[in-house]
């Protein structure tokens, strides 16, 4: 149970310290983004609004929450369908649903076309870390990690 715990740990937190929040940096590992979004959402406390930077790439999106306030950076998000980001584990796109299962253990939830993995948070009122597996004939095709925001 303990190599579950940990494998899954490992597949959570894999994006989050490996790219980061500074732009420049995640630009420089996988090159201009084909194309930037910017969502603006309304600051709780006023002031200027926080901002969702998504950057695209072919088979890579990642999500970054902007404070302008406070001039702090959050990664929010990343989805990929390809092998641009390594997982240390056995879990990657194109192995079956079984390898899944058996390297991460029991999901927080599973359906024909997902199996989800969630890592709460200390604090009860933080969303915790999930990740998504998209599943296509019991394949893995994808996987989209999401952050809860940094404050």
């Amino acid at each position: 149970m303990f190599e579950l715990m940990v494998a899954a740990k490992l597949l959570l937190t894999a994006p989050d310290s490996g790219i980061g929040v500074d732009r420049a940096k995640i630009e420089a590992r996988f090159g201009r983004p084909e194309s930037v979004g910017t969502d603006f959402r309304p600051h709780a406390e006023g002031g200027p609004p926080d901002r969702v930077v998504t950057l695209d790439w072919l088979h890579l999106r990642i999500r970054l929450y902007v404070r302008p306030a406070t001039n702090a950076v959050s990664l929010i998000g990343v989805t990929t369908t390809s092998d641009a980001l390594k997982t240390g584990s056995a879990v990657h796109i194109g192995v079956d649903r079984g390898t899944v299962l058996r390297e991460l253990g029991g999901p927080a939830y599973e359906d024909e076309y997902q199996v989800v993995y969630s890592m709460e948070q200390d604090d009860p009122d933080l969303a915790g870390q999930t990740v998504r597996i998209a599943l296509r004939d019991d394949r893995v095709v994808g996987f989209d990690w999401t952050y809860p925001i940094v404050k």
